[in-house]
């Protein structure tokens, strides 16, 4: 029995898994970023006095937590299934 074909389809899926791999550290990494992010903005948040500058970290945390969620949906949620 030939196993060359079998070999050459195993080898392109570790390729592909180790792609993804690769990738989702990325992505873990981005979200680890954006939750320290968040949480700098939100002491931020505490100090400041400015009611505008209130009104902007609210935005920008709002952002970033929903850019957060979007990550985790898209791929951590799909990690399990794999």
């Amino acid at each position: 029995m030939d196993f060359t074909k079998l070999n050459l389809e195993f080898s392109n899926i570790q390729l592909k898994l180790e792609k993804y791999d690769k990738q989702l550290g990325i992505v873990l990494n981005e979200i680890k970023k954006l939750e320290k992010d968040i949480g700098k903005l939100e002491t931020k948040l505490e100090q400041t006095k400015v009611q505008t500058e209130k009104c902007q970290y609210k935005l920008i945390i709002e952002f970033k937590k929903e850019q957060v969620n979007f990550l985790k949906n898209t791929f951590i949620d799909k990690e399990v299934e794999r």
